[in-house]
């Protein structure tokens, strides 16, 4: 599988001689990088190989043994600013609620004001159209397939900054992976229109 990795417009990211090991196992080594603002960087490799491992340490939930990540924008070096992570293993939504509810609740979060019908127009978008799965039903109901598609339309939602997805595609058919490349395409136009204004 691929773990994938996006910025956005006007973010640079530049990583310099990234070390890590693992119980004295090496999973990469003065690695070293640049991604360019808009660009989209896919990741591949074998399990094991160290791809969740990076990504969170550009997510900054782990330490590199060695090594720095830096984000630019403008040729500046930043601190602040909205990224999104999304594991390969967890969705980060609310079991007990229902897609409309998670989506709601994690838009307003990030300081975002929408209507309820682009809670519905969304879901629609990624085949979540009975009304009673939107509005009603438990997430803790949905299929593996179905909590990944609200978990990325989400993101998506949220348009941060910068996102980091660690197999965005796992449990997903091959009609929602094309979904998700063309949302993934619409992100990067739309943060390019914002910056323009």
């Amino acid at each position: 599988m691929y773990s994938t990795f996006s910025i956005g417009l006007g973010f640079m990211l530049e990583v310099c001689r990234l070390t890590f090991s693992y119980k004295h196992r090496v999973l990469f080594k003065d690695l070293s990088f640049k991604v360019m603002p808009s660009q989209i960087i896919q990741v591949r490799g074998t399990n094991g190989s160290g791809k969740t491992t990076l990504l969170e340490i550009l997510a900054g939930l782990r330490k590199p043994q060695s090594g720095q990540v830096r984000f630019y924008q403008n040729h500046r070096h930043v601190r602040s600013f909205s990224l999104d992570y999304l594991p390969s293993d967890s969705n980060g939504l609310f079991l007990k609620r229902s897609a409309v509810d998670n989506l709601s609740f994690w838009t307003q979060l990030k300081g975002f004001k929408y209507e309820r019908k682009d809670y519905l127009r969304t879901l629609s978008d990624w085949g979540l159209k009975d009304p009673w799965v939107c509005n009603h039903c438990p997430v803790e109901l949905f299929s593996t397939g179905m909590k990944r598609k609200l978990a990325i339309s989400r993101l998506f939602l949220c348009s941060s900054d910068f996102l980091l997805l660690d197999e965005p595609v796992n449990g997903l058919d091959h009609e929602s992976c094309e979904i998700f490349y063309d949302y993934l395409n619409k992100y990067i136009e739309r943060k390019e229109k914002c910056s323009k204004l």
